[in-house]
């Protein structure tokens, strides 16, 4: 199996290996319905750059609801933390919860 220096490896008890390919999210897109009234710093950017989608529209609009209620014009990554969002927004899972089934005991 091939890799290229961007792909990462994952691979499980079960033996399963999966590759992906990290790939980055379009900008432009990310912020087209954001408020126009805040500036959001690089470092900003880069934070909401390594979450998912679905959780990236989400912390937008709670960093955007505490930013207009503070007066900041510029919004960067500490502003994020600042902001006190839901920690299941900064930190989301990797995987569904309901992916895996419980067990006790070892594995083998």
């Amino acid at each position: 199996m091939a890799l290229a220096e961007s792909c990462v490896m994952i691979g499980s008890e079960g033996g399963k290996i999966l590759r992906c390919h990290p790939r980055k999210k379009n900008i432009k897109k990310l912020f087209a319905g954001s408020d126009s009234n805040i500036h959001w710093d690089k470092s900003a950017i880069d934070f909401f750059d390594n979450l998912p989608p679905c959780i990236t529209s989400k912390l937008i609009k709670h960093v955007e609801l505490w930013a207009n209620s503070v007066s900041r014009q510029v919004v960067s990554a500490k502003d994020i933390f600042v902001s006190k969002p839901p920690l299941r927004y900064v930190f989301p899972a990797p995987t569904g919860v309901t992916e895996y089934e419980g067990h006790v005991g070892s594995m083998s």
